[in-house]
């Protein structure tokens, strides 16, 4: 059995051992195997220390110990025998060890039986056992360079790419590609590959040949046109192109010789090798640059015409590539000067180095020149019965033509417009030609005249009061005066008299103006006797106009004074006029009375005690205009919860009356809150905890302290610590509540002789069993017997899986609760029941309610 004794290790009566070396401590020795080779071998035996108070070997008499022998891993290596059983402390056991597959496994012991009055230490008995590979014979790989032949030349592009076959015995065959000494892809001279192998034996083999790469053969294309046209630009019509092995293909550059005028062009390329080709010299060729062909153009006017000296009718150019662009000479038959209708123009170009020549050739036409005969006429010619003849005649054209032609007559006579015409027959460069014009006889002139007064008065009727008449030569005739359309309403009144002449005579007419004057007006205002002040100008007047005649309108411009405030307001009226009335002007008085206010008080419902002074409410006067402006408001009872009093007064002023207003408001008990402070945790002590705090707190400087009651506060767990205050006149009442932890006492225990965690401890029958414990509150020891609540024993079903173990050690004396000072704990000495074979739990339950259990068996 295992014996405790507080704050110290286990101590062991025995040790069981083996002899792989000569210590005997928990240290694991070590076993060292090769799978295949001779099996290993240790001997066990059993060794007394006397540690747990007992002398001698525990193996006495009838007494045995069995112990389970363990491989932790059994496809590493074996152990036999798997038991074996101790009876005395002087006997010996042997184990064999058997490899089986390299790696590393631990033998330990477990005990399985063990009836003798001691325990047994199995640690030192652990070993470890490590099994390594067994050697295997080996023998040397076979290499070989497959792919290249040594001292062979290879062209670039071609080149092998060598590989290592390699043969072995203990690895098989195996192929890689071979290591090169240069491995770079454009490396041209000796190459040597090597292949090397080392096999899993730890045995190597090499093999190298060595070639050599050379550079490879470059083949230049050149092509070209056979002939090409000429530009007057340098022509580049060729291409060449590099190629060989490896993907070698690219342009080249050509240079020509030359290559712009006409004749034979040169064409040439080189190549002067790269890493892996070899250099190809120059390579040319020739092509044709023939004559660019030349256009010749002539261009003729359209309707020249007869100018009497010789004309440049047609132009010629002839045009080519590379900026052929110049005049050719005309040459025109029969001639240029005189009118023909089928003339010949002829342009001819020889040809340049460059361009072939060319020719053109185009009819033209001379036509006749216009003659123009020009008609002069002398003005001023006036209606006098006799026939005018005041104009005269020339033609002209070109080459010097200026000659006079005769000029005929018609309607000259009367008043109005006569014609003259002239004609000309033409000649060999001149066409015919006619001319008209014509010249005016004016009319005889005439007067007209218009007589009217000065001024009538407006009476609503249509006046015309004037006269009119027209003379001339021979001419004395009266005309009607022509009037405005409105010659009934006051103003001035325009006046025409028109003369609309005739066939020899001119038109002539006359104007002249006369006023209609306007009648007199008379004004009346009418206006209320009064009204009340609204802070706005009033009008409430009207007013009438009355005169002689028809009014065009009645209405009046109104002009008030002191009609805003209260008091008496006048009123002036204007009428204007009309257009047939004169203005005139009229008054009027009314009364404006004082307008009535209104005092409002408000008041914000419910209002909330604070301890100071409220005031929730609010005052305005409104009336009248913009008569709206806040008050002050005079309070009665307005600290203390309860009902308030506010009122206002207004004293009124030139334009209102005075006003006032009354209002109550409720003050509300304010909230009052209660905090309660508790720490987080407390260790338990067996008797009720108090370690919270409790205030009370509101408006009005309410803070005081408030008593704490407390529910669950012994027992280990969560306490609950509440506080309530019933208020006062100006506050309710509230309460408050916080958790804190009462950490369970630590337990130490049951200490040896008693087992714990499930044991069957079994003990005689009446004896009486020392129950050892220890108590802390966090980190301070108990040691007052008050910290034990109780010890209770109950009968319970007999476990048969339970581990069973003897309590050794037993005193004398009944039932007792003690605190041993000198070994530092508490010792319940408990007597046993005297039923043999019955099961018991005991329990010790701290005051916290933290408990110990051990299970007993009476024999």
């Amino acid at each position: 059995m295992l014996v405790l004794f507080a704050g110290s290790a286990p101590a062991w009566a025995d040790d069981i051992v083996n002899n792989l070396d000569a210590t005997i401590d928990s240290a694991a020795e070590v076993m060292s195997l090769t799978v295949g080779g001779a099996s290993g071998s240790t001997v066990l035996r059993v060794v007394t220390t006397d540690s747990d108070g007992k002398n001698g070997c525990n193996l006495t008499g009838q007494t045995t110990a069995t112990f389970t022998v363990r491989s932790s891993s059994p496809a590493v290596a074996t152990v036999s025998p798997s038991t074996v059983t101790f009876t005395t402390c002087g006997e010996t056991k042997a184990l064999t060890l058997s490899a089986v597959a390299a790696g590393s496994t631990s033998v330990s012991l477990v005990q399985t039986q063990n009836n003798s009055q001691g325990t047994f230490n199995v640690a030192p008995a652990t070993f470890t056992v490590n099994v390594a590979s067994a050697a295997p014979s080996n023998t040397a790989p076979t290499v070989n360079v497959v792919g290249a032949v040594s001292g062979q030349h290879y062209t670039w592009g071609t080149q092998p790419s060598p590989t290592c076959s390699v043969n072995d015995k203990e690895d098989g065959a195996t192929t890689f590609a071979a290591t090169l000494n240069h491995p770079e892809s454009t490396w041209i001279g000796p190459q040597t590959a090597t292949c090397s192998y080392t096999d899993a034996g730890g045995l190597t083999a090499s093999s190298s040949v060595t070639y050599t790469v050379d550079k490879a053969q470059a083949v230049i294309t050149l092509d070209c046109p056979t002939s090409v046209t000429f530009s007057g630009s340098a022509q580049t019509p060729c291409t060449a192109t590099v190629t060989g092995t490896g993907g070698l293909d690219q342009p080249l550059t050509v240079t020509y010789a030359n290559n712009i005028n006409a004749g034979t062009a040169t064409a040439s390329a080189s190549y002067a090798g790269d890493a892996t080709h070899t250099a190809v010299g120059t390579q040319s060729t020739s092509f044709a640059i023939n004559k660019a062909a030349s256009q010749t153009k002539l261009d003729c006017l359209t309707g020249v015409v007869f100018s009497g000296t010789a004309q440049d009718i047609c132009t010629a150019h002839v045009t080519g590539v590379a900026g052929l662009d110049q005049s050719v000479p005309v040459v025109y038959a029969p001639d240029n000067t005189n009118a023909t209708s089928a003339g010949t123009a002829t342009a001819t170009f020889t040809g340049d180095a460059n361009h072939t020549g060319s020719n053109a050739q185009a009819t033209f036409e001379i036509g006749k020149a216009t003659s123009v005969i020009t008609i002069s006429c002398t003005a001023g010619s006036v209606f006098d019965t006799t026939a005018k003849t005041p104009c005269t005649a020339v033609v002209t054209g070109a080459g010097g033509l200026d000659r006079p032609v005769a000029v005929n007559y018609t309607d000259n006579v009367h008043a109005g417009q006569a014609t003259v015409t002239a004609s000309y027959a033409g000649d060999d460069n001149h066409g015919s030609t006619d001319a008209t014009d014509h010249f005016d006889i004016a009319k005889a002139a005439t007067t007209t005249t218009l007589t009217c007064p000065e001024q009538v008065t407006y009476d609503g009727t249509s006046q015309t009061p004037c006269t009119a008449h027209v003379t001339g030569p021979g001419l004395d005739s009266a005309l009607a005066p022509t009037y405005s359309e409105d010659t009934v309403n006051a103003g001035v009144v325009p006046v025409t008299a028109d003369y609309a002449g005739g066939s020899d005579y001119l038109a002539s007419s006359d104007a002249a103006q006369f006023t209609i004057a306007q009648a007199p007006s008379s004004v009346t205002v009418n206006c209320p006797t009064s009204l009340t002040y609204t802070a706005s100008a009033l009008t409430p007047c009207t007013s009438t106009v009355s005169g002689a005649g028809t009014f065009e309108t009645t209405s009046t411009t109104l002009e008030y004074a002191n009609n805003v405030a209260a008091g008496t307001a006048t009123v002036t009226a204007t009428y204007g006029g009309d257009r047939n009335h004169s203005s005139s002007n009229g008054s009027g008085t009314f009364t404006i009375d004082k307008a009535p206010t209104t005092t409002k008080v408000t008041c914000t419902l419910p209002a909330t005690y604070t301890g100071s002074p409220l005031t929730p409410c609010s005052a305005k006067v409104t009336g009248a205009g913009t008569l709206d402006q806040a008050m002050d408001v005079s309070y009665v009872n307005n600290i203390n919860a309860g009902t308030g009093t506010a009122s206002a007064s207004y004293a009124g002023d030139a334009n209102h009356t005075a006003s006032m207003d009354t209002a109550t408001f409720t003050i509300d008990r304010a909230a009052s809150a209660v905090a309660v402070s508790c720490p987080t945790s407390v260790d338990a002590t067996g008797s009720a905890i108090t370690p919270c705090t409790a205030q009370v707190t509101g408006p009005g400087a309410l803070n005081q302290t408030l008593p704490v009651s407390y529910t669950g506060n012994t027992l280990a767990g969560t306490a609950m610590a509440t506080a309530t205050w019933a208020g006062d006149a100006n506050h309710t009442g509230s309460t408050g509540s916080a958790t804190f932890k009462i950490n369970p006492f630590r337990l130490g225990g049951f200490y040896q002789p008693v087992d714990m965690n499930g044991v069957l401890n079994t003990v005689k029958a009446g004896s009486t069993v020392p129950l050892k414990f220890e108590l802390f509150s966090g980190s301070t020891e108990l040691t007052s017997t008050t910290a034990v609540k109780s010890f209770s024993a109950v009968s319970v079903n007999c476990s048969t899986t339970a581990t069973v173990d003897d309590v050794e050690v037993t005193t004398t004396g009944g039932t007792s609760l003690r605190y041993d000072t000198t070994g530092g704990q508490f010792i319940q000495n408990w007597q046993t029941p005297k039923t043999v074979g019955a099961c018991i739990k005991v329990t010790m339950t701290a005051a916290d309610g933290s408990a110990l259990n051990a299970l007993f068996k009476l024999k």
